[in-house]
């Protein structure tokens, strides 16, 4: 039990306890009493009726959940949330990764007001993509260990079945990862696709990069005719697929640069394409957004690290983002996560009606000339009227406290993941965000 107060000879007759974790709602309360005496005697109080209100939301802003923190759980190592995926019922997953290859795989899930951990490894391994596939969850990262090919996993109850043939994996790959992976996952089509730093498949040299699961789940198939370079976002728009990533060349056409779109069997151009690689693609409402490390798209030259593709014509979104802050000075962790990665960049995108969510690595967002602080995650909201954007910050954003890992010459501190959770009790919805930072708000 919990003492709250004591009416012993010099102390408060004053009664006291703390209550954590009430969802909002009317709660009917009782106290017990229980004296020292012999016998013990033990009184109970009137019932007190107490109300927990929801938060009241900034204006247009909305609010931080705290019911959400900590997920840290007592780790001494910087836990870089990456992977993110709602199931129908509006569960939430949430995949790790820690230094270079973990101490260990991890899958946690909130359902109701808790935090729990399906997936509990005792090997090394990091959950880069999680993604809810025909009413079941997958995994895509470095599950077993570096280069052990097993990289895509299907969750049955608290174990990682793995799907496939064996991905295979070069010393010698230009892909700017030391540890190399999954990246990616997406369903387009009814198949579920990966995208990564795999340059095989069972021993298929022609499955590179990118690839289909097959629909017994045995074999992963080749898609298109050829990329040179990790892959790392995948979309279906308009029913066509869509790759982004650090390629340099498509179907050996060197024209074809960080983003391309897939007709019949062969890879073709996105307009004039982007000048920088490509993190991030979310299709919504007639519009493919694009994120990612490139400051230039369709020949727009204020699509910093952002920009719209309408099937047709390029557009920007404001002018992008701004300001990140490298994550340098850790050699574990940048050659696990990329010190190739720019110091600013969008890797994640999710939108609503006519908003626009945005996270990565940036402190700024621009409407024209107007800077708005934004610190690691933004909102950008679309007027039909005025057929412009326009960027709001999100309660203050993220960040880190940590002496070591936010100090000058270790700012680590960004955003990975974004998701969409609608709400089943109202038309509200929440936005989901994982990646390294301690705070919100």
């Amino acid at each position: 039990g919990v003492v709250a107060g004591s009416d012993a000879a010099g102390q408060s007759n004053t009664y006291r306890t703390t209550l954590s974790g009430l969802r909002p709602g009317s709660y009917r309360l009782t106290a017990k009493a229980t004296d020292g005496g012999t016998p013990t005697s033990r009184q109970t109080s009137q019932p007190v009726t107490i109300t927990v209100a929801e938060p009241e939301p900034t204006t247009l802003q909305g609010f931080w959940d705290p019911r959400f923190f900590p997920l840290n759980l007592g780790e001494d190592t910087p836990i870089v949330e990456y992977g993110l995926a709602v199931d129908p019922d509006g569960n939430v997953y949430s995949g790790s990764a820690t230094q270079a290859t973990g101490p260990s795989l991890r899958i946690r899930k909130w359902s109701g007001c808790n935090w729990t951990t399906p997936v509990q490894g005792t090997s090394a391994g990091n959950v880069f993509s999680l993604l809810w596939h025909r009413s079941q969850l997958y995994a895509g990262g470095i599950l077993n260990g570096p280069n052990s090919g097993w990289d895509v996993s299907r969750l049955n109850g608290s174990t990682l079945i793995s799907v496939g043939n064996q991905l295979g994996y070069s010393t010698t790959s230009s892909s700017p990862f030391v540890y190399k992976g999954v990246r990616t996952l997406q369903s387009a089509g009814g198949f579920l696709y990966a995208g990564g730093d795999f340059e095989s498949a069972g021993g298929n040299t022609n499955v590179q990069f990118l690839a289909r699961l097959d629909a017994t789940e045995s074999t992963w198939l080749p898609v298109g005719n050829g990329l040179n370079n990790t892959v790392r976002a995948i979309a279906e728009f308009e029913g066509a697929l869509y790759a982004g990533g650090y390629f340099t060349a498509a179907g050996g056409n060197s024209n074809i640069q960080y983003l391309a779109k897939l007709v019949g069997n062969e890879w073709q151009p996105v307009g004039s394409g982007v000048d920088g690689p490509v993190l991030a693609l979310f299709p919504h409402q007639g519009r493919l957004f694009v994120g990612g490390e490139f400051t230039t798209a369709g020949g727009y030259t204020n699509a910093s690290r952002l920009a719209v593709w309408d099937g047709s014509r390029w557009g920007t979104v404001g002018s992008g983002v701004s300001d990140g802050t490298e994550d340098n000075g850790l050699g574990w962790l940048t050659s696990a996560y990329g010190s190739w990665e720019a110091a600013t960049r969008v890797d994640a995108l999710a939108a609503r009606g006519n908003e626009l969510y945005v996270a990565g690595d940036f402190t700024k967002a621009w409407n024209g000339g107007s800077p708005v602080a934004a610190n690691y995650i933004a909102r950008a909201v679309w007027s039909e009227a005025d057929q412009s954007w326009t960027w709001s910050a999100l309660d203050g954003g993220l960040s880190l406290d940590d002496p070591f890992f936010d100090s000058a010459t270790n700012r680590l501190e960004h955003a990975r993941a974004l998701a969409i959770r609608e709400h089943t009790h109202d038309s509200g919805y929440d936005v989901l965000v994982t990646g390294l930072f301690s705070n919100a708000g």
